[in-house]
């Protein structure tokens, strides 16, 4: 999405599958980064509302 933000779409695995992927980059990728987790339809029902949520999600751990 841009030189700050990643997005991956995860169908079909649930707020557990993306939990697991999550751990692993965590584990994987150098430094520290910050994960959000938007789950379809639960926190939106379009890639948009989707981001925004994620993207708020970080502000919140941010601030």
């Amino acid at each position: 999405l841009s030189d700050r933000f990643l997005a991956m779409v995860l169908p079909f695995s649930g707020k557990e599958g993306a939990d697991i992927v999550v751990e692993k980059l965590v584990n994987w990728l150098p430094g520290k980064w910050s994960f959000s987790i938007a789950i379809y339809p639960h926190h939106g029902e379009d890639e948009n509302t989707l981001f925004d949520y994620a993207q708020g999600q970080l502000l919140k751990i941010e601030n």
